[in-house]
């Protein structure tokens, strides 16, 4: 279901507010805390509350966030921003959730929005029901590329070739495919005509040198990973810049004249974004099925 087709549907509800739980994978956290901000137009972390793996307490897998009541707009600038980050999940409930349940209406996950209104859950037991997430009762560094490299680099044994490692390296080879079409679009010439010619203005273009650190750093991982023995800490390393070069997109958009953000170049801006954060999410599962466990 669509953001818009969602809000219609809690407006036909009698809905004018609701309350968000969202959870982002925290290796994606940064990307999904700059989106938010745009889609927000404020600063600082939505996403800020670390939640660990309940049968491994010192393992973060999400940073959250949570809205008691937001109007329907928030609701769905909210859907629109984390339907781009891979893993990221939005319960949405009526007014009032946080440490007391309300009543469930819409699930956001695997980028898709549906009614959800299976029961009452509060921020907490959704986490744990559903995620198996509990907040870190210690505190607790955030996974980086950095740890996931050090991981690589200590390990022993390195499993190439088997089923897993194939799926996700194909898996992770159509998603590059995928962003060097979308960057190779942004960098394309267009033509406008001059003064007295009707034609508009040019339209937001991302600097050369973002454009070219995306270029640079999915040309090594796929390099890499069509090779027969990758260098899989060179992959993580890509990736890393990779991440940074998507945070760099949002705050060039972020800091770009209105005027100059057509419908178009929006779109385009937001769909290379979720390429990036695509490329990282699955270079670090592919990354777990090289070294036989999961990384985060």
């Amino acid at each position: 279901m669509h953001s818009d087709d969602f809000v219609n549907f809690l407006e036909e509800k009698g809905h004018q507010k609701a309350g968000l739980c969202m959870f982002a994978p925290a290796i994606l956290a940064s990307i999904a805390n700059r989106l938010l901000n745009e889609a927000y137009g404020d600063a600082g972390d939505n996403l800020s509350v670390p939640m660990c793996d309940i049968a491994s307490e010192s393992k973060v897998r999400y940073l959250a966030g949570n809205y008691s009541s937001a109007d329907l707009v928030h609701v769905k600038n909210s859907i629109d921003a984390l339907d781009k980050i891979p893993g990221a999940v939005i319960l949405i409930t009526a007014s009032g959730v946080g440490a007391t349940t309300a009543q469930t209406l819409g699930l956001l996950k695997n980028g898709q929005v549906e009614e959800f209104d299976e029961s009452e859950h509060s921020f907490y037991s959704f986490a744990e029901d559903y995620l198996s997430v509990k907040r870190c009762e210690e505190e607790v560094q955030l996974p980086s590329m950095g740890d996931i490299a050090r991981k690589v680099n200590q390990a022993e044994i390195s499993q190439f070739g088997t089923e897993e490692e194939v799926v996700a390296r194909r898996e992770l080879l159509k998603a590059i495919d995928d962003l060097e079409a979308l960057v190779a679009r942004e960098v394309a010439p267009q033509a406008y005509g001059g003064i007295g010619h009707n034609r508009p203005p040019p339209e937001m273009t991302l600097p050369r040198d973002i454009t070219d650190s995306v270029t640079l750093n999915i040309n090594i991982i796929k390099s890499e990973i069509q090779s027969v023995s990758p260098d899989a800490p060179k992959v993580v390393n890509s990736a890393s810049n990779l991440q940074r070069a998507g945070e760099e997109v949002i705050d060039f958009f972020r800091r770009t004249a209105e005027h100059l953000k057509s419908d178009g170049s929006r779109a385009l801006a937001a769909t290379i974004i979720s390429g990036i954060a695509w490329v990282v999410w699955l270079v670090v599962i592919w990354i777990s099925t090289v070294l036989g466990f999961p990384i985060l």
